[in-house]
């Protein structure tokens, strides 16, 4: 990495992965995972930030003034605020306290970044759109629409995430208008097909079905459940009439002619399997091969006929084998594919990222769909042994990280507890010496739970700022009997706060045993108890807040008295 270039890195700590960087040039790269680079945009000396193709500068999309990114505008302070960066070089969008990644150095370009990857959602977006509005069946991609609205808002990027979502949710409103026309439609077909079933002028009938199966087929998709349930009703209205029509036919031939009929039946019964646009090809396969048993046991309809039959029947299952074939064999390529990747992601360290990229790749194989049942499973056992080894490895790891994180978390709380008994010590240059020390021993102990760190070091930083500012109090006090008396309230002070840390420490210590409890047994008796616990705390947190703002001001008194004395012009 150039000295020259500004790197920006994933959430979670200063030394991680890095995702962006901008050059000397002030061109903004996406830096892949395999460490190859994306030109994305570029950023003027006057902080606008454009796209950027490599050939020529495209239109404004930010600007970043001081730690702000906004949009671009002719008067910055009127412009609307997309995000912040801090001197940490964590960047935030505007109204979140999410942080979508850390700029080294904390340099306010790093927002670029973002505000470039907001532009690349928004072609994504508009990807996804035309290849809904491009899509044949439309339903089907309601529920992938839908996940991807879902999953807008948790996005890296700072611009206005809620006009996207608005997007998808006009084209999700959209597809729902257009299925219910269909649906209105195939419900009207269904019906009409279940009118029929009792009709005995089998050639018009059968035309008419044929002319109805074709309506049906131009409709389109009413979605994948109204879509069973209505083709079913279609289906079975036009098997009713076809067994109908074949025990009609069974009656009026006793010899060929009865096989040449059964044979017919069979075809339609095939066409009719083989015709919806959604086919599970399984279960369609089991129920051909039952046909075809059939099929041999109607007997011969004669050479003529039976050949020109047989070779209907393999007009009309032919495409559903090869369409199968090709289904099967794209599946077996495709679970090959999420086989091979499971097993790379299985040594995965990043734990976090490793368990979403696996769970996406669950999410492939469910909706793969079959590879024939020779192939399933022993891609499925493959598959899953990948899966169980990185979960497995994940488990144990988590479980130890849990342990160290607790007993770190235990001996942070004893130095705060500590350093605040030291605030009130009547030796302040003695407290001050053990207050470095608290510090050094501070540093040498490890990480705590991420959602108790901020506030355990706020309260540990807050003790030993009060410690060092009473050691310059210490050296102007001078002893007097009103001082003498203020100690004395002072001391009287202390033991009380004291009694209320102390009961406090030990409402904690119950606290945190019944939260376990309740973690291994949910209880509502527990839950009261804790609710009633936490009540309990926070009163006694104002009772000491009430106590240390008492001892503050004795304290504040007994300075003031002292600077007094010392502005007094010495007597002769």
């Amino acid at each position: 990495m150039s000295e020259n270039e500004v790197t920006i890195r994933i959430a979670g700590s200063p030394g991680g992965r890095v995702i962006g960087v901008i050059d000397a040039e002030r061109k903004v790269f996406r830096q892949t995972p395999s460490f190859t680079r994306e030109l994305l945009g570029a950023i003027d000396a006057d902080g606008i930030v454009r796209i950027e193709d490599g050939q020529e500068v495209g239109e404004p999309i930010a600007m970043i003034v001081g730690t702000r990114t906004t949009l671009p505008a002719l008067d910055p302070s009127t412009a609307k605020v997309l995000g912040f960066i801090n001197d940490e070089g964590e960047i935030r969008p505007s109204g979140s306290d999410r942080v979508l990644g850390i700029v080294d150095g904390a340099d306010p370009v790093g927002m670029a970044f973002f505000a470039l990857a907001f532009r690349r959602l928004q072609v994504e977006v508009a990807e996804l759109e035309t290849e809904v509005r491009a899509a044949k069946n439309k339903y089907a991609m309601r529920d992938r629409l839908q996940k991807r609205a879902e999953t807008l808002t948790d996005s890296d990027v700072l611009g206005d995430v809620s006009v996207l979502i608005a997007q998808l949710a006009r084209l999700d409103a959209e597809i729902e208008s257009e299925s219910g026309e269909r649906l209105a439609a195939k419900e009207r077909l269904a019906t009409e097909a279940e009118s029929l079933t009792e009709s005995t002028d089998w050639k018009a009938t059968g035309e008419k079905y044929k002319a109805l199966f074709e309506e049906w087929k131009t409709v389109g998709s009413a979605g994948k459940e109204a879509d069973e349930a209505l083709w079913a009703r279609f289906n079975s209205a036009r098997d009713q009439f076809n067994k109908r029509r074949s025990a009609d036919f069974e009656l009026r031939q006793a010899t060929r002619g009865a096989a040449k009929e059964k044979k017919e039946a069979i075809i339609a019964e095939a066409e009719a399997l083989v015709a919806p646009e959604q086919i599970e090809y399984r279960s369609v396969g089991d129920k051909l091969r039952a046909l075809q048993a059939q099929w041999k046991e109607a007997g011969s309809a004669g050479r003529t006929d039976d050949d020109e039959l047989w070779n209907r029947l393999q007009t009309i299952t032919k495409p559903f084998y090869e369409a199968r074939s090709t289904q099967f064999t794209a599946n077996q390529q495709a679970k090959e594919a999420l086989v091979a990747k499971a097993t790379e992601l299985a040594a995965g360290t990043d734990f976090n990222a490793t368990s979403n990229a696996l769970k996406a790749l669950q999410g492939e194989w469910k909706a793969i769909g079959t590879a024939g049942r020779e192939q399933d499973e022993a891609l499925w056992q493959q598959f899953r042994a990948a899966n169980n080894e990185f979960f497995n490895r994940k488990h144990e790891v988590t479980e130890h990280r849990k342990q160290d994180l607790g007993a770190n978390l235990v001996a942070k709380a004893d130095l705060v507890r500590k350093a605040q008994q030291l605030r009130w010590a009547p030796d302040a240059f003695a407290a001050a010496n053990e207050a470095k020390d608290l510090q050094a021993k501070w540093k040498t102990i490890g990480p705590v739970p991420r959602e108790k760190s901020d506030d355990l070091w706020k309260l540990f930083r807050d003790a030993c700022d009060k410690i060092f500012a009473n050691v310059q109090s210490a050296r102007n006090r001078r002893e007097s009997d009103w001082n003498d008396r203020m100690k004395e309230a002072m001391d009287r002070k202390l033991e009380q706060l004291g009694e209320i840390l102390r009961s406090m420490d030990r409402d904690q210590e119950q606290l945190d045993r019944l939260k376990g409890q309740v973690a291994a047994k949910p209880s509502a008796d527990l839950d009261r108890r804790i609710k009633e616990i936490e009540s309990r705390i926070k009163d006694k947190q104002k009772r000491s807040e009430q106590v240390e703002t008492s001892l503050f001001e004795i304290r504040d008194k007994v300075h003031g008295a002292v600077d007094a004395n010392e502005r007094q012009p010495a007597k002769a």
